[in-house]
């Protein structure tokens, strides 16, 4: 496949070097407006942990994925808008059921 690639400003052109590699993302289709969640906290293509404020756990839940890329997660269905979704999915503890309370970000 052939791929024609424009630059937006001269010098990035400049440096370019034959044999280098690239990432593209090619956009198939867009939705303004809908739920959204970050990639990384997605466990199993379709679930993810969310906090479960009143009792203080973490619970894994089941959604409905739809359009997605690297960064966000389109929500068709199971999740609700202002829940907390863990996005630290790989740290130690992090399973269904396990006591969570929310981090504040470091700056």
């Amino acid at each position: 496949m052939d791929v024609e690639i424009d630059f937006d400003r001269q010098e990035d052109l400049a440096r370019m070097r034959a044999g280098f590699s690239a990432d593209a993302e090619i956009i198939l289709g867009k939705h303004e407006g809908v739920l959204r969640i970050p990639t990384v906290a997605v466990v199993d293509e379709d679930k993810v942990y969310v906090l479960d404020e009143d009792d203080g756990v973490i619970r894994l839940v089941r959604f409905s994925p739809g359009l997605h890329n690297w960064d966000w997660t389109e929500v068709r269905s199971g999740l609700q808008p202002g829940q907390k979704v863990v996005t630290t999915v790989d740290r130690k503890g992090v399973e269904d059921g396990a006591p969570a309370r929310v981090e504040k970000k470091k700056q």
